[in-house]
């Protein structure tokens, strides 16, 4: 440039740029022997940096349409969080497998516990014993017409024993129960032909289901028989405090790099390292972009052509003028002066006079300007290799103002790379990579095999959890499992083990003390060769009413008596110590009620129940129909047993046209007086059986009544969150009374409670009840 004419110094930015969208904060100028050189804060400060679609501003780091991480936290932007290290402390993220981890430590109790064959009927209960399994500790179960209550081996053999008495004569009871007779009466014959019918008991084989979840966001069920299911799983979206990879800690802050860079919500702060493959910045009024060494020596470049000659642009970005204008001379002024020196003094002094130019440096440290001649070259450079090729470099960040004091170079304060590379660590469009470390891209965070710490806790359905979260849900599953499931030495039915601690599937022991503990609700099994099922007390009864009447076939009595709720004990299941199975053992009531929805329900794969006096084990179908069986055999002639529910026919007994023992006894030959006293005193027997008999059934319907009258008596208490409620009932049923007391306890946000209650009646036990209810959605 002549003198008088302007030389512009521009970035790429454009010159409309508002002073406020600009700052010269992060540019300085230093002067040289060679001139002026321009140059960029390490640890620059920008209100925005922009690569692509990644934006990192004060708020933090934004990818359109991706993952983000911000000051009110990270969100994966619908993505997968890959790589998470197993979180350890109560605010780390926690991965997939701890999780997976959580579900097979749940199924560990699966295998242990007895289930229901079909869990929506709960009709039907499947022993897995090989051969059948004992069912030990029975309580004895009541023995009435309705009665669905197990029955162990005592009450079996007691039966066994009462019909032998009944017989007399001969007749033993055999130790799996069944009768064998001899002689009867003095007759010579070795059956009661002329005599009694056969039982047979059904039981209904029962089957408990403890549900496994999926984990960390839990949802209780209640079933219909009292016991409860959890479903555990995972929110989508999580949500941290803060996230530390080795020596890097992204927070809410933003991201920060120990003795590196820095991305904050107050800027970026190059830690002292170089900013490379930075694109170009606008060179132009008002810009704020960041400059690239190219742009600068593209500047110099320029100085260059505008000096012309053998004017060269160093390495340096400095600049070099060799014989100008032909004239031999190096610089502008000895070029000047050699063409005209006739210019006169005063035009001497103003060249020798020249320009000083000054720099940030200068100002700062009082430091001498610059001193050129006119003519002399002023250089103006770049830390960047001047080798840059223009398309990796741009001026739109830059912008160059006017003041004053001369040229003012600066940034734009939201400045747009195609990339920042700080110490390895890449942020463009695609998002943040930091090297050997996590990275957050359009297609989701990966951790990086690091752990994700300071996590807060999740609150909606897509935030993430911290490892605090879930321990504490897995210490309220354990709680909870405790009370309901957990304990399963306390509450739940369960095959015993073997010596070396494996589930024995052929026996389960309840664990009722000495008294034993009862099956309720047994629905009536097979009574047959070879049946493996359970029994009920309704089922004896019959034999002890064939035995009554003795003359009738015993029809099959249908349940007439509600479920009589004395407690649900919670799930059936096998302590780990001793593979006992029991059914709430730390619980109330003395029965076991079996009953679904649907009806009474089987008990199958009962093994062998022991069939004497003081035995409680459960006994099978097979078992009774073997007594039923000897009973036929012994009775002789057309006896048949009813395969549906077990009772004995007889027809035409000894011939004698007569259907039941008595009446065909006596048409013998009254002139056998022998005959006929033996046939009198075996009446007598029968009349004692079936007056001690006819005494029982109604000691058994007024418990039962009572027993109604209690479950009637135990009202709901009503529903209100965080607050114990109370209700009290009495009741009569049948001629007889109860009265109940029921305390219900219901969680603070009303999703849950646990009632209890208890009732007396005028006839036996008092009853027992115990729930949990809760609400799924």
């Amino acid at each position: 440039r002549k003198l008088g004419e302007k030389l512009n110094i521009v970035g790429g930015a454009a010159a409309s740029t508002p002073e406020a969208k600009t700052s010269g904060e992060n540019v300085i100028t230093r002067t040289t022997k060679d001139g002026i050189q321009i140059e960029l804060l390490k640890d620059s400060k920008f209100d925005s940096v922009t690569t692509g679609n990644t934006t990192l501003n004060k708020n933090g780091l934004t990818i359109k349409e991706g993952p983000s991480i911000t000051k009110d936290g990270i969100n994966a932007g619908g993505n997968k969080i890959t790589n998470v290290a197993d979180g350890i402390n109560a605010k780390d993220a926690v991965n997939k497998s701890q999780l997976d981890n959580l579900a097979a430590k749940q199924n560990a109790t699966d295998d242990a516990a007895v289930k229901y064959d079909d869990v929506k009927t709960k009709d039907k209960v499947t022993l897995k014993g090989k051969d059948g399994t004992v069912l030990d500790n029975v309580k004895a179960g009541n023995i009435s017409a309705t009665s669905k209550e197990a029955v162990n081996g005592s009450q079996i053999h007691k039966i066994s024993n009462s019909i032998k008495n009944s017989i007399g004569g001969n007749t033993v009871v055999n130790p799996d129960g069944s009768l064998t007779t001899n002689n009867i009466g003095g007759t010579g014959k070795n059956n009661i032909n002329d005599a009694i019918s056969e039982v047979k008991n059904t039981a209904t084989k029962a089957k408990s289901t403890v549900s496994e979840g999926n984990n960390l966001v839990v949802k209780e069920t209640i079933n219909k028989d009292g016991s409860t299911n959890y479903e555990v799983s995972t929110k989508k979206d999580l949500t941290l405090d803060s996230v530390t990879t080795g020596d890097s800690v992204l927070n809410n802050n933003g991201l920060t790099i120990k003795n590196g860079p820095s991305i904050t919500k107050d800027g970026i702060n190059a830690g002292s390292k170089k900013i490379t493959n930075v694109a170009e910045g606008v060179i132009a009024q008002n810009s704020k972009d960041a400059v690239n060494g190219g742009q600068v020596h593209k500047i110099s470049n320029s100085i260059k052509n505008s000096i012309g000659g053998n004017t060269i642009v160093n390495p340096d970005g400095s600049i070099t003028t060799q014989n100008i204008g032909g004239t031999g001379k190096n610089t502008v002024h000895d070029a000047i002066k050699s063409v005209d020196d006739k210019v006169t003094n005063g035009v001497n002094d103003l060249a020798n006079k020249g320009l000083n130019f000054g720099a940030n440096d200068q100002k700062a440290t009082n430091g001498k300007a610059v001193h050129r001649k006119l003519g002399d070259t002023i250089n103006i450079v770049g830390g960047a290799d001047a080798k840059t090729a223009e398309d990796k470099t741009s001026g739109e960040n830059i912008i160059t103002r006017t003041t004053e004091d001369g040229v003012k170079i600066e940034m734009l304060k939201d400045v747009k790379f195609d990339s920042v590379n700080v110490g390895g660590h890449v942020l463009n469009q695609q998002g943040l990579i930091i090297k050997g470390g996590p990275s957050i891209t359009v297609n989701g965070i990966d951790a990086g095999g690091k752990k994700i710490t300071n996590v807060a806790d999740g609150v909606n359905a897509k935030d993430a959890v911290n490892k605090g979260q879930l321990d504490k849900q897995i210490n309220d599953v354990k709680d909870q499992i405790g009370k309901d499931v957990g304990k399963l030495s306390d509450q739940a039915v369960q095959y015993d083990k073997d010596k070396n601690g494996n589930v024995n599937k052929n026996s389960v022991t309840l664990g009722g003390g000495d008294k034993g503990t009862s099956l309720k609700n047994v629905a009536e099994g097979k009574v047959e060769k070879g049946s493996k099922d359970a029994v009920n007390g309704g089922q004896l009864w019959n034999v002890q009413k064939q035995v009554d009447k003795n003359s009738t076939d015993i029809n099959n009595i249908q349940n007439n008596i509600d479920n009589i709720s004395k407690g649900k004990s919670g799930l059936v299941q096998q302590q780990t110590q001793n593979g006992e199975i029991t059914v709430g053992k730390d619980t109330g009531g003395t029965s076991v009620n079996m009953a679904g929805k649907d009806g009474n329900r089987v008990v199958q794969g009962v093994k062998n129940g022991e069939i004497k006096e003081g035995s409680n084990q459960a006994v099978n179908g097979g078992q009774i129909h073997k007594i039923s069986e000897s009973i036929k055999n012994s009775i002789g002639g057309n006896t048949t047993i009813d395969p549906k529910d077990g009772s004995i026919t007889t027809n035409n007994i000894g011939g004698t046209g007569k259907n039941n023992i008595n009446d065909a006894i006596g048409t013998l030959n009254q002139s056998n007086q022998d005959l006929g006293n033996k046939i009198n005193n075996l009446g007598d027997q029968l009349q004692q059986v079936f007056y001690d008999t006819n005494k029982r059934i109604d000691d058994v319907e007024k418990k039962a009544n009572a027993g109604i009258a209690a479950a009637m008596a135990l009202e709901n208490a009503p529903f209100v969150a965080g607050k114990y409620t109370y209700a009290v009932g009495a009741a009569y049923h049948g001629g007889e009374n109860a009265v109940g007391v029921t305390l219900r306890k219901t969680s603070d946000n009303g999703r849950w409670s646990i009632t209890g209650g208890v009732a007396a009646a005028s006839q036996g036990e008092p009853s027992v009840r115990v729930g949990i209810s809760g609400v799924i959605n």
